[in-house]
């Protein structure tokens, strides 16, 4: 799809892996073979994580509340009760996004190279060193789903794209931040809401904020929040656009995950990379494999 100068328009394609896209139109998560075959493909349902399996120790770490104005020792349980309920009432889904490129740019072979399945780093550390897989969602679509499962679980649903900084704690006894809780607020809204009160303000801080190293992710999550009985198995069900193979991903794998892509009328392609360079083929259209 050439513009009038002759290179190659920026307006979203239909084509998937090269095409240009609507921006933030497509997210993308990177597993492990098994995980796609055993547990996401057989019920089209994508497991969120609890927060204290990140990897971030800003996340992961439990946190330490400053407290304004205390009128009393009860303060001391309450910020350790205000950790627990938030920490463990948040599951996240965690996708990687297509870099942001300037207006009319990039040329058609650039474009590989700014995709979310074309991490080399990603491959490595998400998807068993290049033998899982990356799975392309819809991202309007998969919003969708999460909002009918938010509506029918009674949960809070909160959404958007990570930012990256190395801030240290502006908390304390002097100035409230999502690490300060204001004694006399705590004590209005009471033990049992202040916690979806807490994250009305400042969810941005809690749930989108990664420290600098992380920022090549280009992370775009999605939280739930709320009492939850067990797992929470978010339904992907027509969100599913495509899968990419990793490169290694041979064998018995390769064949189970073809054929879990078959049965759910998934399309899928095998990653190469051609001197570094990332060249996805296809290999199941339609339902069904038509390449090896």
């Amino acid at each position: 799809m050439e513009g009038r100068n002759g290179h190659m328009s920026n307006k979203p394609t239909d084509n998937l892996l090269f095409g240009p896209q609507e921006p933030l139109g497509l997210l993308y998560h990177y597993t492990s073979a098994a995980t796609f075959t055993d547990y996401i493909a057989p019920n089209m349902n994508l497991l969120l994580s609890a927060f204290d399996r990140m990897n971030d120790p800003r996340e992961c770490d439990r946190w330490e509340f400053d407290w304004l104005n205390p009128s009393g020792d009860d303060f001391l349980q309450g910020r350790e009760r205000l950790n627990d309920d938030i920490r463990k009432h948040a599951r996240l889904a965690c996708f990687c996004r297509d870099e942001d490129t300037p207006t009319g740019k990039p040329a058609f072979h650039d474009i590989a190279y700014t995709r979310g399945f074309s991490r080399p780093r990603m491959w490595a550390q998400y998807a068993g060193n290049h033998a899982g897989v990356c799975l392309i969602f819809d991202r309007h679509k998969l919003l969708a789903n999460f909002e009918a499962y938010m509506a029918s679980h009674k949960l809070t649903l909160l959404f958007g794209v990570v930012d990256y900084a190395n801030r240290k704690p502006v908390g304390g006894v002097w100035r409230e931040d999502a690490f300060t809780v204001v004694d006399h607020e705590y004590r209005t809204v009471g033990a049992d809401r202040y916690p979806l009160y807490h994250i009305a303000k400042h969810h941005r801080e809690l749930f989108f904020r990664k420290q600098l190293d992380w920022r090549d992710e280009n992370e775009y999550r999605i939280v739930l929040f709320g009492p939850s009985e067990g797992d929470v198995l978010a339904p992907i069900s027509a969100a599913l656009r495509h899968v990419v193979l990793g490169s290694k991903c041979t064998g018995e794998l390769r064949q189970k995950v073809i054929a879990a892509c078959c049965a759910q009328n998934v399309d899928a392609s095998s990653m190469t990379w051609k001197n570094g360079y990332p060249q996805p083929m296809p290999l199941v259209v339609g339902g069904r494999q038509r390449f090896l």
